[in-house]
């Protein structure tokens, strides 16, 4: 427990550290560029997900709609997400950073660490 209680201050104390840097460093800065630099180079992986269900409430069954984010991991239009987000899924719909929509499947999934992976439909891909 104790060993516990040390790394969880440990971690506390980095992560004020970090703030601190951060905060310190002057507008428009190197740390700025490099972080500007990095967002460009990850923004067009970024997928926006939404699940589409149905739901059965009040004896009738409705389409239930979520949302959530997603991120393609390879050229072949796998995206990893929330397991949470995607577990009951009928079908995915995933808009990509160019605002394209595109209907995406399940594929797998873990509840317990709460990650999933959904296949992009490659005809709808431009």
């Amino acid at each position: 427990m104790n060993r516990l209680l040390g790394l969880f201050c440990l971690t506390v104390l980095i992560g004020c550290g970090l703030a601190t840097v951060l905060f310190a460093a002057p507008p428009g800065g190197e740390l700025q560029k490099a972080i500007v630099a990095a967002r460009d180079r990850v923004l067009p992986a970024l997928v926006n997900v939404q699940p589409v269900s149905e739901v059965f409430a009040g004896g009738r069954k409705t389409k239930g709609t979520t949302i959530g984010s997603g991120v393609i991991i390879d050229g072949d239009g796998h995206v990893i997400t929330n397991y949470h987000v995607a577990a009951n899924a009928e079908k995915v719909i995933c808009t990509l950073s160019n605002q394209e929509r595109v209907s995406g499947r399940l594929v797998g999934g873990d509840p317990l660490t709460d990650v999933a992976v959904i296949k992009l439909d490659p005809k709808e891909l431009r």
